[in-house]
């Protein structure tokens, strides 16, 4: 019996030490669990708009692994990457109050997102379609705000421009609005100016596929392109700020303002037309008011002395 013991501890010991070798080898360490836990998200704005009203009212993002579908008010986080469908415009806002209003079957992402615009860059990549970008005057020559598409880079510190990128030609191509936009092959080229232009407002430039540096500046007329985008979507043509306005409205509304219908229906957006009064001043009906009641005090006092002259003959 005793040699049969022997035999079976014999036998059985070196299965006993496998298994618990193996056992422990499949139990995470503290280090190991800590990395493989996702990374929690930063919100760096919030999903303003999908027009047109009868569209899908949802977008799909993704972010890493992870899929969504977003509406109104969503929030927008740090590696999110924002999909619209045919007909379907989409307007984000951040919390430096810059704006993306991304056009029809267009695929973008929010790579990185400055905590401050001061010390820290933000960088948008558009893998297809088109976007208006409307950033904020906060950002500097050293951290731009950078918009990247596969073959070309835009770096602003503050200013309205308008970028598209075809995926099937390859050619990315910049319409300036206001302001002046560096464009390069890359971020590090906007210094060189052998490889980068700069784009200033009412320009256009095109990177085409395989080339080293843009295509010269050239002017186009910024009204026809308003109109011709307001005819995409009515607030990629739209006045900036009408864009503005109603970005700052959807924060009023997440923070728990309430609001209007018409403060958030797309189709009050109309094109910016620099000759229309209203529209090359927005202030313009505020400014007429005024001096309207000024005129009107200023006649006030001329009726009174003429009715007093009158009075005394």
């Amino acid at each position: 019996m005793r040699k049969l013991n022997k035999v079976l501890q014999y036998l059985f010991l070196p299965v006993i030490i496998f298994l618990s070798v193996t056992l422990a080898r499949s139990q995470p360490t503290a280090y190991e669990s800590a990395s493989t836990q996702p990374a929690p998200l930063v919100t760096v704005g919030q999903l303003v708009s999908i027009e047109p009203a009868s569209s899908n009212q949802t977008l799909k993002v993704i972010n890493g692994t992870d899929q969504r579908q977003a509406e109104p008010g969503s929030a927008v986080y740090k590696g999110d990457r924002v999909r619209t469908e045919k007909d379907q415009t989409a307007m984000l806002s951040f919390a430096d109050d810059s704006t993306l209003v991304v056009g029809s079957n267009s695929d973008i992402s929010v790579a990185e997102y400055a905590k401050d615009p001061a010390t820290e860059s933000s960088r948008i990549q558009l893998a297809a379609g088109l976007v208006r970008a409307l950033v904020k005057k906060a950002y500097s020559v050293a951290n731009p705000f950078v918009v990247e598409t596969p073959n070309a880079a835009m770096g602003v510190r503050g200013t309205d421009f308008v970028v598209e990128h075809d995926r099937d030609s390859g050619h990315s191509e910049l319409h300036t609005m206001e302001g002046a936009v560096v464009l390069g092959k890359s971020r590090q080229e906007f210094a060189d100016t052998s490889r980068s232009h700069l784009v200033s407002a009412g320009q256009t430039s095109l990177f085409r596929k395989g080339m080293e540096k843009p295509e010269a500046p050239k002017s186009f007329d910024r009204d026809q392109y308003r109109a011709k985008l307001a005819a995409r979507a009515p607030s990629l043509g739209a006045h900036p700020n009408q864009i503005r306005e109603r970005a700052a409205k959807a924060k009023q509304l997440k923070s728990g303002h309430q609001g209007t219908p018409e403060e958030h229906n797309p189709q009050i957006l109309k094109p910016f037309n620099r000759n229309h009064p209203d529209q090359s001043h927005p202030n313009q009906n505020q400014h007429s008011q005024i001096q309207t009641l000024k005129n009107q005090n200023m006649r006030a006092p001329a009726a009174k002395r003429k009715n007093r002259s009158h009075n005394q003959k």
